[in-house]
């Protein structure tokens, strides 16, 4: 950031924006990488088989990132071998991330 913080009257950036910001920029950080995460492990299946602290920590992020691609491998095509719904997703994150800055810290 290079301007200064303070109040929307003063020139600077508007306190409550810069906070609302850095919490929306944050959880939008942690779905990016348990969604990446979660299509790295899917390319690892013997890790997944081998240890059950892998295993639980697989689904944990599964449970995180789930509900996110869910809707979108309803929207995407069926019928290829190869899932992208964590790059839509991880695409529509990286979206979703620069239009919060556009927005809250203009």
């Amino acid at each position: 950031m290079c301007q200064a913080v303070g109040t929307a009257g003063q020139g600077g950036l508007d306190v409550a924006a810069v906070v609302v910001y850095t919490v929306v920029t944050n959880a939008l950080r942690v779905l990016f990488w348990a969604v990446f995460l979660q299509a790295v492990l899917s390319w690892l299946p013997s890790v997944l088989d081998s240890s059950a602290w892998a295993r639980g920590f697989d689904r944990a992020v599964r449970s995180v990132a789930e509900p996110f691609l869910a809707p979108i491998r309803r929207l995407l095509p069926t019928g290829a071998a190869v899932d992208f719904s964590p790059l839509v997703f991880l695409l529509l994150v990286r979206v979703a991330m620069w239009l919060t800055g556009q927005v809250l810290l203009r």
